[in-house]
């Protein structure tokens, strides 16, 4: 029930990860799919919304440069 609970709490952005977890023959307990979360989330961040910031900054930088 907790770990319905938790995965209900997750936003449409972890969608994947939850059908993954649910989908398992044994579920595993909160704490547990917590660290695959977490785990996941860190990868994404370290590998997708780097190139995003950078981009981001980048176009920022470009509409100050533009108005100047």
């Amino acid at each position: 029930m907790k770990l319905m609970q938790f995965l209900i709490g997750l936003d449409d952005t972890y969608m994947q990860i939850k059908c993954s977890i649910l989908s398992r023959e044994t579920l595993p307990d909160v704490k547990s799919t917590y660290a695959i979360i977490s785990n996941k989330e860190s990868h994404r961040v370290e590998t997708g919304n780097i190139v995003e910031t950078s981009h981001r900054s980048n176009d920022n930088r470009n509409r100050r440069t533009a108005r100047g």
